[in-house]
């Protein structure tokens, strides 16, 4: 499976490419590092990014004015700031409790990877898509219909299946993407494979699984009807 996806912010080179570096030692995370907030929009959607890690040293804006500006385009993403430790206090209570938070510079590499997981747990069990009729529960797998209250529960790779095609916000999306995301391109796995599961899924959502009108079939892949 692909880690997780950890957007780094940061005008400070040597501190940016470090934690880039070193994050990318970890098999549970990607870093992708920029040194400003004006490509931070478009490399969230290009690389659907999960979580936001961000100095508050940025030459765009004052540190009080960041979070504001990743709050209203960072499509509701966990925001991890690194302050220093002159910060002010009302600023940091923004950052404490609920999915986002904050580090105290300078700080080591374990206790930002920890608030890294913290934040992809909470992340994990508190979040929902809406799916068609359903209402999609992440951390538990579960979809819930939202008028005759019918519980669906799901596999690993049904989940990840609907993950991945809702991030494409009703786009479709080939068969070769759907492999690198859900099966991180393993070598005994075809289209064949995606098929069954695709049929499965279909079997537990659809009023009528021949003919879907929630998970479609597109040329070449799959888009999912919202």
């Amino acid at each position: 499976m692909t880690g997780t996806k950890v957007l780094i912010i940061g005008a400070n080179t040597a501190l940016r490419t470090s934690l880039e570096e070193q994050l990318q030692l970890h098999d549970e995370f990607v870093a992708i590092g920029i040194n400003s907030l004006k490509d931070s929009l478009r490399i969230i959607k290009e690389h659907r990014i999960d979580i936001i890690v961000c100095d508050d040293h940025l030459p765009e804006m004052k540190a009080c004015e960041i979070f504001g500006f990743l709050r209203q385009n960072s499509f509701n993403l966990p925001i991890i700031m690194l302050f220093d430790c002159a910060a002010d206090p009302v600023l940091l209570e923004k950052f404490s409790g609920g999915k986002d938070s904050y580090i105290i510079k300078p700080f080591k590499l374990s206790f930002l990877i920890e608030k890294l997981r913290t934040s992809s747990r909470h992340e994990a069990f508190n979040s929902s898509l809406e799916i068609g009729p359903y209402k999609f529960l992440l951390g538990s797998n579960i979809l819930t219909h939202k008028i005759t209250r019918k519980t669906v529960r799901l596999t690993e790779k049904e989940a990840a299946i609907l993950k991945h095609l809702h991030r494409f916000n009703g786009k479709a999306v080939a068969r070769e993407i759907l492999l690198g995301e859900v099966w991180d391109y393993s070598a005994d796995v075809t289209t064949h494979t995606i098929e069954t599961h695709v049929y499965r899924l279909r079997q537990k959502i659809e009023e009528n699984p021949s003919c879907a009108k929630i998970l479609v079939t597109e040329p070449g892949g799959y888009r999912l009807i919202f």
